[in-house]
């Protein structure tokens, strides 16, 4: 397994620090672009639907 960059390290204390849902859904909508053009399109689906269920919660909340 390797080591985490200095980039995931901070994304890693950011969540644990607590990350409001608007900004968690954001993360995420980055995160499958990221996917996406890496050819994870199926990953990327899945995020982007875990982005917009976490969107709906928070406005149903």
């Amino acid at each position: 397994m390797r080591e985490l960059d200095d980039d995931e390290r901070a994304i890693l204390a950011a969540l644990d620090a607590g990350v409001s849902d608007a900004d968690l859904a954001a993360m995420l909508r980055d995160l499958a672009e990221i996917l996406r053009g890496k050819g994870g399109h199926v990953a990327a689906r899945i995020v982007e639907a875990a982005s917009a269920r976490l969107e709906a919660f928070g406005r149903s909340g």
